[in-house]
């Protein structure tokens, strides 16, 4: 099933073609995408609670992103 969504500017699109652009490889994936359409960050995988299903949101908003993605931002 080829399902109809919409991009980020309204435009109608196939379902699988943000998930191309995207490069999503499994899910549930998270990509954050920057007013001018460019990825700031991604985040792949389950969580283990609210707390961290926030944080990496919380880390585009704060601008530590910019360090070099969540992963190393989360690192201990």
């Amino acid at each position: 099933m080829d399902a109809r969504v919409q991009d980020f500017s309204g435009r109608g699109l196939r379902e699988k073609d943000p998930v191309r652009a995207y490069r999503v490889r499994g899910t549930p994936t998270f990509p954050f995408v920057g007013p001018d359409g460019h990825e700031m960050m991604r985040f792949s995988g389950a969580t283990r609670d609210a707390a961290e299903f926030m944080r990496p949101g919380r880390d585009v908003v704060e601008g530590q992103w910019r360090s070099g993605g969540f992963e190393q931002v989360a690192a201990p």
